[in-house]
């Protein structure tokens, strides 16, 4: 099939709007309460801004330490890892066609070209650009589609997994 209809400026972390970020920050499974996530919304904290951020600007932002010590090891990290993420990761969604998409040929895929991957990392990659492409209004109705299922195969494998825990 053909190519997805997405940007790669689209998908460069350092344009995410916040609500974009905060969404990658809650796949970091960071505990932060909705009130740390406010604080990022009523300073407009974007993926611009993000990576410059420390624990001391948090903490003037209003944040209670430990959140602010959590933000700041995360926009360090965030720094580091933002031009390996656009560029090698991310690339898997330009490289192949939408209708090859899936979380476990992502994850082969990424482990073939950047070594072992983490299940919840690649989970939080895969997903999240999903979510940024599914938001983007440039994106095609059949690329839109296409997201729109494996985001419902995710939900879908979710609830499979609460329910067998909780029949356990």
């Amino acid at each position: 099939m053909s190519s997805p209809a997405v940007t790669l400026t689209a998908l460069s972390a350092e344009n995410w709007d916040t609500e974009t970020l905060i969404i990658f920050l809650h796949g970091q499974n960071l505990n932060l309460d909705e009130d740390d996530y406010e604080i990022l919304r009523k300073e407009k904290i974007d993926g611009q801004i993000f990576p410059d951020k420390t624990e001391k600007k948090f903490m003037e932002d209003g944040m209670k330490r430990g959140p602010a010590i959590k933000l700041d090891k995360q926009a360090r990290m965030f720094k580091e890892q933002t031009k390996v993420l656009e560029k090698g990761k991310i690339e898997y969604f330009w490289l192949f066609p939408y209708d090859m998409w899936s979380i476990q040929h992502f994850i082969s895929w990424s482990t073939n070209m950047f070594g072992r991957i983490e299940k919840n990392e690649a989970h939080t990659v895969f997903y999240n650009t999903l979510y940024i492409i599914r938001d983007d209004p440039s994106t095609s109705q059949e690329v839109l589609g296409a997201v729109r299922s494996l985001l419902f195969i995710k939900k879908v494998s979710y609830f499979i997994c609460q329910t067998h825990v909780f029949q356990v």
